[in-house]
C-alpha cells in the first residue's frame, strides 16, 4: 500500500495544527516503514517539514526551501508544488491519495485511484460571514465530501457538523483524534507557593477565535492583580483595532504578542498561570492538549468539540459569558488546591491521546477502502 500526500496544507501554513497533523502521520509511518508514502511537496517552508528526516522517502522529489518569505517566493513555490502534484498524480504510482486541504484540483487527474478526504472543521460553514465571498473552501469541501472513498473527522463534534451541513452518511465518516506532539517536553511542576503571572493566548485571534470577547472579560483582573499579563503567542502582530481595545480598557502596557518555536512555547505553557481558550468553534483543539502535557491549567469554551479534549481536566465557560470566564480565571489565580488539581488531571487526559493511535486508525481506513475497492 502506498499513500500519496500532497503540498496544499504546507503552502498556505508555516505552523498550524492542520500542517502538524499530516507530518506526524508521515512521521509516524516513516518510523514503522508502513504505508509506505509520498509527499508531492518539493518547496516548502512550513516549520514542521523543515529538517523532517522522512522526507529523505520522497524520491525522485527534492526539497527545497526558497529564501525569504515574500509574497513571491511563496507563490513560486506553489506554483511548483502544484506541478509536483499533479505529475505524482498523473504517474499513478500510489494506491491512494490523502489531500491535506480541500483544493478538488485533483479530481481530473485521479482516475480509478480512491482517495481519502480529512475534515478538519466546519467554520466556513457555520460562521460564512467571516470569510470572503471569493473564498471557495465550503464549496470545495461540499464537492469532495461527496466524491471521496471515506471521510476522517477529527472529532465527533465535527462529525455531527458534516452530517448536518454536508448531508453525508454517518457511515461514510471515522472519528480519529488527534494526538499531541508535546510528550517530549518536561513540563516544570505547577508550584503552590508562588503564582504564575501570565495568561496564555495562542494562534490566530480573529473572529471565531473570540479575543476581543476575552479581552473584555479578563480587562478586570489586571487591576485585581497588578502583575498579569497575558500573552499571545502567534497569531501575528496585535492590529489598530485591537491596539485600540487595550488602551480604552487601559491594558495595553499588560499585553504582548510573541512569536515563538515549539520548545519556547512548551516553556510559556510551563510558566503560564492559565491557557485561555475562548473559541466559539473547533474542530479538535490541539492547544489544549500541548497545555496539559506542559503542566499548565487550561480556562476552555464549553463550544463544540472542546469538551471532547478537555473533558474533566479543565474549567468550561460559556463563550457569550464574559461574567463567568472572569469568574474561572479569577478562581484559578487564587485556588492552589483547584491549580494543582487541574494540571494532574490534564497530565493524565494528554496520555490518552497520541499520535501513534491517529497514525494506526488512519492507517485501517485506507486499508478498509483499499479492500472494498477490490
Amino acid at each position: 500500500m502506498k499513500i500519496l500526500f500532497d503540498h496544499q496544507i504546507f503552502d498556505l501554513q508555516q505552523y498550524g495544527g492542520i500542517s502538524r497533523y499530516f507530518c506526524e502521520l508521515m512521521s509516524h509511518y516513516a518510523a514503522v516503514q508502513e504505508p509506505e508514502f509520498e509527499l508531492a511537496c518539493p518547496f516548502t517552508s512550513n516549520a514542521y517539514l523543515w529538517g523532517a528526516p522522512f522526507l529523505k522517502l520522497n524520491t525522485p522529489l527534492t526539497r527545497k526551501r526558497f529564501k525569504g518569505s515574500g509574497l513571491i517566493n511563496n507563490l513560486l513555490a506553489g506554483r511548483k508544488n502544484r506541478s509536483a502534484a499533479e505529475i505524482a498524480l498523473r504517474a499513478k504510482d500510489f494506491d491512494l491519495f490523502h489531500p491535506t486541504y480541500y483544493d478538488p484540483y485533483f479530481l481530473p487527474l485521479l482516475g480509478d485511484k480512491p482517495f481519502v478526504l480529512t475534515v478538519h472543521d466546519m467554520i466556513h460553514e457555520r460562521y460564512p460571514e467571516g470569510f470572503p465571498l471569493e473564498d471557495m473552501t465550503a464549496d470545495w469541501k461540499k464537492m469532495l465530501v461527496q466524491c471521496a472513498a471515506h471521510i476522517i473527522a477529527v472529532s465527533d463534534s465535527t462529525k455531527a457538523d458534516l452530517i448536518d451541513y454536508c448531508h453525508v452518511s454517518a457511515d461514510k465518516i471515522s472519528v480519529i483524534q488527534h494526538g499531541c506532539s508535546f510528550g517530549h517536553f518536561s513540563a516544570k511542576d505547577s508550584s503552590s507557593d508562588s503564582l504564575k503571572q501570565s495568561l496564555l493566548f495562542v494562534g490566530d485571534r480573529s473572529r471565531y477565535k473570540n479575543f476581543t470577547f476575552a479581552v473584555l472579560a479578563l480587562a478586570p483582573l489586571f487591576k485585581k492583580y497588578p502583575a498579569l499579563e497575558l500573552l499571545c503567542v502567534g497569531g501575528g502582530d496585535f492590529t489598530k483595532e485591537e491596539q485600540s481595545l487595550f488602551a480604552a480598557l487601559k491594558v495595553i502596557n499588560r499585553c504582548r504578542q510573541v512569536k515563538f518555536d515549539d520548545d519556547a512555547l512548551a516553556a510559556a505553557y510551563s510558566s503560564s498561570a492559565a491557557l485561555i481558550f475562548p473559541s466559539r468553534c473547533e474542530g479538535f483543539g490541539i492547544p489544549v492538549l500541548e497545555a496539559f502535557a506542559c503542566g499548565c491549567p487550561v480556562l476552555l469554551s464549553s463550544s463544540t468539540s472542546l469538551p471532547e479534549v478537555g473533558g474533566d481536566a479543565a474549567l468550561y465557560f460559556d463563550p457569550y459569558n464574559g461574567a463567568e470566564l472572569f469568574y474561572q480565571a479569577d478562581r484559578l489565580l487564587t485556588d492552589n488546591f483547584l491549580r494543582d488539581k487541574l494540571v494532574m488531571a490534564g497530565r493524565a487526559r494528554v496520555r490518552e491521546f497520541i499520535w501513534e493511535r491517529t497514525a494506526a486508525e488512519t492507517q485501517a481506513v485506507y486499508s478498509k477502502v483499499l479492500r472494498e475497492r477490490h
